[in-house]
C-alpha cells in the first residue's frame, strides 16, 4: 500500500508535465500556422512595384493587368491590357503580309469601358505572374510612360 501512495503523486507530476509540453507544442503550431498564413497572404511591405499577371481564360483569351480581389465566383483584374493582331501589308509587290502583336490598355475602345474587368472564375483557366522583364511589362511600361496613347507599337512573340 506504501508503494501505490508514492506512485499517485508521479502519475499527478506526469500529467501535468504531459499538459504542459501538449500546451507548449500548440502555441508553437499556432504560431508557425500564423506565420505562414502573414507570408502567403499578405503581401511584402517592401514591395512597391505593382505585380502583374497574365489571366488566360477558356475561350483562348489571355488579359494582363493586376488581380485585386478574388472571391469564390469572380476575379477583378485592374489596369487590363490585352494583346490585339494587326496585319501588315507587304512592303514588296508578292511578299505575303506578315501580322503583329500590339498591346491595348483596356478603355480606348468605341464604347469606352473602364479599365478593369470582373472575370468568372469558371471561365479562368489559370493565372501567372510575370517577372518585371517580360516583354509585356516592359509594354506596358512603355505605354505608361508613353500616355495618352491607347496601345504601344508592338510586342515581338520569342521565336
Amino acid at each position: 500500500m506504501v508503494e501505490m501512495s508514492n506512485q499517485q503523486p508521479f502519475q499527478a507530476k506526469s500529467n501535468k508535465n504531459t499538459l504542459t509540453r501538449l500546451f507548449i507544442l500548440l502555441v508553437v503550431l499556432l504560431i508557425v500556422v500564423i506565420l505562414v498564413l502573414v507570408f502567403l497572404v499578405v503581401k511584402p511591405l517592401g514591395s512597391k512595384e505593382p505585380v502583374w499577371q497574365a489571366v488566360f481564360l477558356t475561350n483562348g483569351q489571355t488579359y494582363f493587368g493586376r488581380v485585386t480581389k478574388v472571391n469564390r465566383n469572380f476575379l477583378l483584374l485592374e489596369d487590363v491590357h490585352y494583346l490585339q493582331t494587326q496585319e501588315v501589308p507587304a512592303q514588296e509587290e508578292g511578299a505575303q503580309p506578315t501580322q503583329q502583336l500590339t498591346l491595348v490598355k483596356l478603355g480606348g475602345e468605341m464604347h469606352a469601358p473602364e479599365s478593369k474587368m470582373l472575370i468568372s472564375l469558371s471561365q479562368v483557366l489559370f493565372v501567372e505572374d510575370l517577372r518585371p522583364d517580360s516583354q509585356i511589362v516592359q509594354a506596358i511600361k512603355n505605354q505608361e510612360q508613353a500616355q495618352p496613347t491607347q496601345s504601344t507599337p508592338s510586342v515581338q512573340p520569342n521565336q
